[in-house]
């Protein structure tokens, strides 16, 4: 049993050195001009869709002329929720894009290593 939990504790500091960094990287390049939604980069056709997503333009009618999406669909539609949540902040998009990933490795998976995070398992 102390075993398991060492490895929470373990994982837990693995976890919260990484949202620091995150929080801080979010801190000091959330003005940098390449992860601005503009120029043509990816992060503009993303915020674009999903501010027509957030403003009820579900199926995002002709956005594509009829063709097929050039970009990730969920990544629009769960930029669209938290766009819609937070007022349209990208400063919300980018927290949720830093504390998402530490919180899904948080989860339990149970393949024959009892309670083992998320973490170690693809390096079986």
């Amino acid at each position: 049993m102390r075993t398991a939990w060492g490895w929470l504790a373990g994982e837990a500091a693995i976890l919260a050195a990484a949202a620091a960094v995150k929080a801080v990287a979010i801190a000091q390049l959330g003005d940098h001009p390449l992860l601005q939604p503009a120029g043509g980069l990816d992060s503009e056709w993303y915020v674009a869709l999903a501010s027509r997503v957030a403003a009820g333009d579900w199926m995002l009618a002709g956005a594509f002329d009829g063709g097929a999406f050039p970009v990730s669909p969920l990544y629009v539609y769960v930029l669209a929720v938290v766009l819609g949540v937070s007022g349209g902040s990208l400063l919300a998009a980018r927290v949720v894009q830093a504390v998402l990933p530490p919180a899904a490795q948080t989860l339990p998976l149970d393949r024959g290593f009892g309670c083992a995070p998320v973490l170690f398992v693809p390096f079986r």
